[in-house]
């Protein structure tokens, strides 16, 4: 997978630990610093306004924001790890909290799918990802739970489910119909795959 990107904001997750590698890049989003702290992690970068963090971090390389912005403080600790060149990004701490914040990571998701980057945004228990067509996930045997397949674009061609609980044949999936909601694993192989469009993927890792 390479050098990852890892962002960490102030909603919530349940890793209690983060899977680091060597040349990962760590950045603190706000109120992600005290998630950090608490793993007994530094990161390289802490970018903010603060205001959910509640103090001013007096660690280096830290990038203050206004409060008055036209982006939120994870969208701009993504174009840092654009900046530095990094392909793959986890966003932790991204889900939960306030909605409007939560829909607009998922756009950051979509955004960074759409410019062929893989990025992974954790929430509790949750995994959320992107496809873009032409393209397919293949999911190992043996995982358990839920999966939710959503059009993001306003239409999805060529949607394959397989070695799901419930199965899709060449379908069209569009944004307003939640067809894929709540398929589940077999503990078989699974592939999903869409010709064209973006689809939006959820993941529940509960029972694992």
């Amino acid at each position: 997978m390479g050098k990852k990107c890892i962002i960490v904001g102030a909603g919530s997750f349940t890793e209690s630990a983060l899977p680091l590698e060597e040349g990962d890049y760590v950045i603190a989003a706000d109120g992600g610093l005290a998630y950090l702290e608490q793993l007994h992690i530094r990161p390289h970068m802490v970018i903010g306004d603060f205001d959910s963090l509640g103090r001013q971090p007096d660690q280096g390389n830290v990038v203050r924001l206004p409060v008055e912005k036209d982006d939120t403080d994870m969208g701009a600790a993504i174009r840092q790890g654009l900046q530095k060149g990094f392909d793959c990004f986890y966003l932790y701490g991204g889900c939960g909290g306030r909605m409007d914040h939560t829909l607009a990571n998922i756009q950051h998701l979509a955004a960074l799918t759409k410019a062929g980057k893989q990025a992974v945004l954790f929430g509790e228990r949750q995994e959320i990802r992107m496809l873009k067509g032409p393209g397919k996930m293949v999911f190992p045997p043996g995982k358990k739970g839920t999966v939710s397949v959503l059009a993001y674009s306003d239409r999805c061609l060529g949607v394959w489910e397989k070695g799901f609980q419930y199965r899709l044949e060449d379908y069209t999936m569009e944004s307003h119909v939640p067809l894929g909601v709540s398929n589940a694993f077999t503990g078989r192989e699974a592939v999903l795959s869409v010709k064209d469009g973006l689809l939006l993927v959820i993941t529940d890792r509960q029972g694992e």
